[in-house]
């Protein structure tokens, strides 16, 4: 079952659930969902991430910095990216334009 978000208070909720015929209460779990946005950037004076740093073998590899998405389940999934740059974006979250320097091809690299 779906409970809308509208029909929660932020306390004090009851939820009464009737075991249906060969239902198995055991099974029942609950799961919250978050819409909105994220924002994020990185640039050249980043650090790399952490998990380059603690490999012997990465070593002869130049570290970078990185901005890596990812969904905490595979069931999830990015809808989709509204704006990328590699330049100079002027703005805040939610709200980017391009600088005046900037790649015309950044959100097509960036959402594949």
């Amino acid at each position: 079952y779906h409970v809308p978000r509208s029909w929660m208070t932020q306390k004090g909720n009851t939820l009464v659930l009737f075991e249906e015929v060969g239902g198995d209460p055991a099974k029942i779990f609950f799961v919250k969902k978050t819409l909105g946005s994220l924002c994020a950037q990185v640039s050249e004076s980043h650090p790399s991430p952490l998990d380059a740093w603690e490999s012997d073998a990465r070593r002869e590899q130049r570290l970078v910095p990185e901005l890596r998405l990812e969904c905490p389940s595979a069931n999830q999934v990015i809808s989709s990216i509204k704006f990328a740059s590699f330049g100079t974006p002027k703005g805040t979250c939610g709200n980017f334009s391009h600088g005046w320097c900037s790649s015309q091809t950044a959100l097509d690299l960036v959402s594949k």
